[in-house]
């Protein structure tokens, strides 16, 4: 399932601002294809006036987040977030799939590393 906004807005997103929220949904569909079996995956994007949001969920699984696999993706997306002036986070539960929310936003300070 995909939901993007229209496009009626004609602002520009910063590169910066792009890569960052490519590299999170590359990442959480890679690791759906991996490790979810879900059947349904739902990619919603709202660009709001202060904050563009990106959600990734799955019907999968799901998994312990309190559990580390000795890999270091979520924190890694975790800081790239941060270093971007945004937030990452990650919700999920055993059989009940799993939910990535990223959040960077949209002010005069990223306006001017497009």
């Amino acid at each position: 399932k995909l939901d993007l906004p229209a496009g009626d807005d004609a602002r520009a997103i910063p590169a910066r601002l792009r890569h960052e929220l490519l590299v999170v949904l590359k990442e959480s569909l890679a690791n759906i294809a991996k490790h979810a079996k879900a059947r349904t995956v739902s990619l919603h994007l709202t660009a709001g006036q202060t904050e563009l949001r990106l959600t990734v969920s799955d019907d999968g699984c799901g998994f312990d987040p309190g559990r580390t696999n000795g890999g270091s993706g979520r924190q890694n997306l975790r800081e790239r977030m941060e270093q971007a002036g945004g937030s990452f986070a990650i919700t999920s539960r055993i059989a009940g799939g799993t939910n990535v929310v990223a959040r960077v936003p949209l002010d005069d300070a990223n306006e001017s590393s497009r």
